[in-house]
């Protein structure tokens, strides 16, 4: 083996983006989204709790929200290789109270997906995503085969979310919330992203 060569390569790898997003206009953002908190909202990955329809992305209130976004979009799209003309298509208020939850999901039909953190208690609830291969290891890699987990035979890894945090992923990426264990509320809005020529009118 030449010394170039290493032992262990790691041949597919999963990359989520986490950076802090603070907004200019986090105060009116706030009170925006809880007066949209008030409209009639829609049963998908929540198991309770109370999930929007999409937001109107030409609000003028969203704007550095969805530039926040993009700008971290287009450096993850960078930095794995892919096309980086992404732009945010949709995005929806998500609101989780006392022991509310979301169940597996994906995103189909996206680039990216992701949420920002608009306020999280303590304890309010983990964004899990799940390894694709999470169904076959789990049937052939029992637990106890594993001595310890890791990135190279997890079927889950667990993100405990903060405010004003901005997690980016892959759309296909299965993940779930765990619930929330604080009597306050949780908040955050979630989002796709797709390619800029095929961003609806």
């Amino acid at each position: 083996m030449s010394n170039n060569d290493s032992y262990l390569k790691d041949i597919f790898k999963i990359s989520v983006s986490s950076t802090e997003l603070n907004l200019p206009n986090k105060k009116q953002f706030f009170n925006k989204l809880m007066k949209e908190s008030e409209t009639e909202g829609r049963q998908a990955s929540n198991v309770t709790g109370y999930q929007s329809n999409n937001l109107d992305i030409k609000d003028p209130i969203y704007r550095d929200f969805i530039h926040g976004v993009e700008s971290q979009a287009k450096q993850l799209a960078r930095d794995i290789n892919i096309v980086d003309n992404l732009v945010v298509e949709n995005f929806w208020l998500n609101i989780n109270y006392f022991k509310d939850s979301n169940s597996v999901h994906c995103h189909p039909g996206g680039v990216f997906s992701g949420v920002y953190y608009v306020k999280v208690p303590e304890h309010s609830g983990d964004i899990v995503f799940m390894n694709p291969t999470h169904d076959y290891m789990d049937f052939y890699w029992h637990n106890f085969i594993i001595k310890g987990f890791n990135n190279y035979n997890g079927t889950e890894f667990n993100v405990v979310p903060y405010t004003d945090q901005l997690l980016i992923f892959p759309s296909w990426l299965k993940h779930y919330v765990k619930p929330n264990l604080n009597h306050e509320l949780r908040l955050s809005i979630s989002f796709n992203l797709g390619v800029k020529d095929e961003r609806p009118l």
